[in-house]
């Protein structure tokens, strides 16, 4: 999302992107963008779907952009320790 949304509507946006279960990963960023959102979906019709029911009709979303995971070379959660 760009154009920094009012905080109170992004606190609301937040709580319903964490409840989601389509919802992967929701990040908070610097920068001209809000948040980064994963989200898992099965085909393009799916996502359609997800993104009109997670963004069109939320005030706080004044735009939204799409990128796709082409290849994963590395995934990893883990924190190094020492």
């Amino acid at each position: 999302m760009q154009e920094h949304a009012e905080e109170r509507g992004i606190a609301a946006l937040r709580a319903r992107l964490v409840a989601d279960p389509c919802v992967q990963m929701l990040l908070d960023l610097a920068g001209p963008h809000d948040l980064a959102v994963l989200i898992s979906a099965r085909d393009m019709d799916d996502y359609n779907a997800i993104t009109a029911r997670l963004f069109e009709s939320e005030p706080a979303v004044r735009r939204y952009e799409t990128s796709f995971v082409k290849r994963v070379h590395k995934q990893s959660a883990a924190v190094v320790l020492g």
